[in-house]
């Protein structure tokens, strides 16, 4: 059997690709089982996830990234060309592996594909990544996109893989304290729902603590769901609901990112109706345009607009941590 991690863990994620639960006795049977030879990468070069996945590998940086291959004991851990095989020397949590292959458990055999879950990547990912990387990591694992270099639009939409609230229960029950205290402080950073790495990137420049670079405003929601009252239903016939994009439900304040770079007429039309229907509901819209995002002293006037609004008082960064966490979160998400 085979169980990927790390970088081979990560292209499993961001490709969109089916993933299935696994119980406890099968989690323990491919621990048992898994494999670290040659003869597993040349499985895995061979199987249809390397094939649907190898455009996106070659876009992730460092350029020389090589598989990743986990097995439970040090002996079936190989040294190989072009993979590295990591070996886990605790018993790890239950919820710490699902499989990519086969789809049912009756079919399950030696040849069976599993992958890191989502909780645990993240956790794994705090050894290696820095923790602005590692924020941006959980924005997309909690969120409904995946960021996707390989392709025109930078990312790929889809369903959230965990919660803020899996990955710290995870890391709670987890029996390696390495980096537990990286992965615990990033974690509790994080809110599900993001729809998109501009999205991501806003959110983290305006809540993270500012310590990590962040202005430390209180978390927002993202992309609730609200039902239309009577004025705003006349402004989008057919809707029950409306998604303001990070909503402060406690002073009804939605600050909206307003890309262009995908927007069609028809579509800035609709988000135009869109906008409307919130403030006809009482709702404060502060719109964020890509230009006002990239331009620092812009930003800082939204942030302070919004903390003004919440009866707070804007703390900011120290300069050097803050220019970090934008090169991060603005920069291309290349990194795994």
């Amino acid at each position: 059997m085979l169980v990927l991690c790390d970088i081979s863990a990560h292209l499993a994620l961001v490709s969109g690709m089916e993933l299935y639960s696994c119980s406890v006795e099968e989690q323990k049977a491919a621990m048992a089982h898994s494999q670290g030879d040659k003869l597993a990468v040349g499985r895995l070069l061979n199987s249809k996830f390397h094939a649907e996945t190898k455009d996106i590998w070659s876009y992730l940086e460092p350029a020389d990234s090589r598989m990743s291959l986990l097995v439970d004991k040090h002996a079936k851990a190989y040294k190989i060309k072009n993979c590295i095989v990591s070996t886990s020397f605790t018993a790890i949590p239950t919820d710490s592996l699902m499989r990519i292959w086969p789809a049912h458990r009756s079919q399950v055999d030696n040849q069976a594909i599993y992958v890191t879950s989502p909780s645990e990547h993240f956790r794994r990912a705090a050894s290696r990544l820095t923790t602005s990387q590692l924020l941006l990591l959980g924005c997309w694992l909690c969120g409904t996109y995946r960021p996707r270099p390989d392709l025109s639009s930078g990312f790929l939409a889809g369903q959230p893989l965990c919660s803020s609230y899996e990955i710290q229960n995870h890391l709670s029950i987890h029996p390696s304290r390495r980096y537990r205290t990286k992965a615990k402080e990033a974690s509790a950073c994080l809110i599900s729902g993001l729809a998109s790495p501009a999205e991501a990137a806003l959110f983290l420049l305006l809540t993270a603590p500012t310590h990590l670079g962040g202005y430390g405003l209180p978390k927002p929601e993202a992309n609730p769901c609200l039902p239309l009252d009577a004025s705003a239903n006349q402004l989008l016939p057919g809707q029950v609901i409306v998604k303001p994009d990070l909503f402060w439900s406690s002073v009804k304040l939605d600050v909206e990112y307003e890309s262009t770079e995908y927007h069609n007429d028809k579509i800035s039309n609709y988000e135009r109706q869109r906008m409307a229907a919130l403030m006809s509901m009482g709702i404060d819209v502060l719109p964020v345009t890509k230009q006002m995002l990239y331009n620092p002293a812009a930003l800082y006037s939204v942030a302070k607009t919004i903390a003004m609004k919440l009866g707070l008082r804007l703390r900011e960064p120290l300069p050097s941590v803050q220019d970090e966490l934008r090169e991060t979160v603005l920069g291309p998400c290349t990194f795994w």
